[in-house]
Parts: structure tokens; C-alpha cells; sequence
């Protein structure tokens, strides 16, 4: 399915594009996958801005536009029995735009490896400046079996890779846990908590975790490692814990005690 009105093609120069932050991308160009939108009252928080939630829901919309143009979105991934199901996030914060604010949401891929890719998001605001910026981890599923497929043909090779995105630390792929842990309440999946594979959605377990954080407590980055699907109608217990260096970590495990998702946020 092509969407050509979605988003634009820009071309990034190798020049100081953005004023607040490194290079995008050093000191070569890079076609940047993009599209415009204003902040609406529907995905701002009680202080008139976007929610971490409309944030992530920016990013996931932004790829899945570009992979819709290109002709490898949804629905031809559901037809050939393949999906992308995201592994880890790491996400950073500088200021979150507000209620009216006209922002651009970006992406590009930049890494393919057997069954996995990678892919760096940005959002701007009017003057070009980063509002927020992360890296993604990406694995190419065979539907049907459940399992990892290699990552290749038309639904790898449309993608032009460009380079990884200067303009952010990168943390560690896997998250070390807390060493104590404190249960929390149980969440019961539900119908609107689901997405075009039946399983809760990417953005829905950092929203869960985000319950649980301390009054007032503004998150700059955020971590997510997935590793199980939660379905409908699953319970999944959150226990929340401190890392030695502050950070909060929320974990969503099953009944079993296994994580679904481990998410960390740093303030």
C-alpha cells in the first residue's frame, strides 16, 4: 500500500543543520524520511505537552509511513507472513514540543544484520532544533512460525542505509537490572491495547511503566528491552527498582515471572 501523501524525502546537508545539538549525521548527507504534523489536545499531557506516549506513537507512525510508501508496509508484511517486532528503544528527551506546536517527525534506517535492523528517529521543531532523537532495534519475524527470519529482498532492499545519528550517547543494548525489587499493581491486557499483530503495543509498556514513576519525576532518556509478547486478556505484574547510578526501572513480567518488557527511565 503507497502513501505517497504521508511524509517527504529530505535531503540533509553536510552542513550545521540542526543549532542546538551535534551534526546529524557528521559529514555526509543523508536522506532523511520525514512528515509534518501540529501537537494536538489529544496528545498532550496535564502541562499542555506531548506525552512520552504521543512521542513514541510519533516515531512508530513516522516508520511505518516510510515503509508504507515504499510499498513493504503492513499490509505486505501480513500477506508475505513476516513483521518487524522492535527489541529495544533508547530514547532521548531535550524538550518536549506543545499543545499547537508544529513539529517534523524523521527517520532513516541505517543497519541490516541476518535477522535484525536499525533504525534512528528524530523529531524537530519549527527551527529545525531537536525536540527528542532515538535508536531502535529491530527483528524480522516469520509470522507464522514465530521465530526470526533472515533480514533480505524487497523487504530490506528498499531501504537506502544511511549513517547512525551523531547527535546522541549511545547506551549499552542490553539493560543491567536493579539489584531489589518492589511489586506493584497488575495490568490485564486489553482490545485497545493491541496492535495490527495482536500483541500490546511497543509505546503501551513504556506507558505502563510510566505509572509507577515518582510524582513529578520528568524522564530525559528512556530504555525499553522487550522480549516477550504480552496477548489479550494476559495479566502482567509490574515491580519497579533503583539502579546504583538513580535510574528507575519498571519490570512487566508474566505469570511465570518472565519479563515482557524491562523499561529504565533516567532523569
Amino acid at each position: 500500500m503507497r502513501l505517497p501523501f504521508l511524509g517527504t524525502w529530505v535531503r540533509i546537508p553536510p552542513s550545521p543543520f540542526f543549532v542546538k545539538d551535534k551534526l546529524l549525521l557528521g559529514k555526509k548527507e543523508a536522506m532523511l524520511y520525514s512528515f509534518e504534523n501540529v501537537i494536538r489536545y489529544s496528545e498532550i499531557d496535564p502541562e499542555e505537552k506531548l506525552s512520552v506516549f504521543g512521542l513514541i506513537n510519533y516515531f512508530q507512525d513516522c516508520s511505518n509511513f516510510q515503509s508504507a510508501d515504499l510499498n513493504v508496509g503492513v499490509d505486505e508484511l501480513i500477506a508475505a507472513e513476516r513483521g518487524w517486532l522492535l527489541s529495544y528503544w533508547q530514547i532521548d528527551i531535550h524538550d518536549m514540543p506543545k499543545f499547537g506546536q508544529k513539529v517534523t517527525a524523521g527517520t532513516w534506517a541505517y543497519e541490516f544484520e541476518r535477522f535484525m535492523g536499525r533504525r534512528n528517529f528524530v523529531m524537530l521543531d519549527e527551527n529545525n532544533n531537536i525536540l527528542a532523537c532515538a535508536d531502535s532495534l529491530w527483528v524480522f519475524m516469520d509470522t507464522k512460525t514465530g521465530k526470526p527470519a533472515k533480514a533480505e529482498g524487497r523487504f530490506v532492499d528498499v531501504y537506502e542505509l544511511e549513517p547512525r545519528f551523531e547527535g546522541m550517547e549511545y547506551e549499552p543494548r542490553k539493560i543491567k537490572c536493579a539489584d531489589e525489587w518492589e511489586e506493584r499493581e497488575e495490568i490485564v491486557v486489553r482490545r485497545y491495547h493491541l496492535d495490527t499483530n495482536n500483541h500490546v503495543n511497543n509505546a503501551r509498556y513504556i506507558q505502563f511503566a510510566q505509572e509507577f514513576l515518582p510524582e513529578g519525576f520528568k524522564p530525559k532518556m528512556i530504555r525499553a528491552e522487550y522480549k516477550l509478547s504480552a496477548l489479550l486478556g494476559d495479566t502482567i505484574h509490574a515491580f519497579s527498582g533503583r539502579t546504583e547510578n538513580g535510574r528507575i526501572q519498571v519490570d512487566l513480567r508474566n505469570d511465570a515471572g518472565k519479563t515482557y518488557a524491562l523499561v529504565e527511565f533516567a532523569d
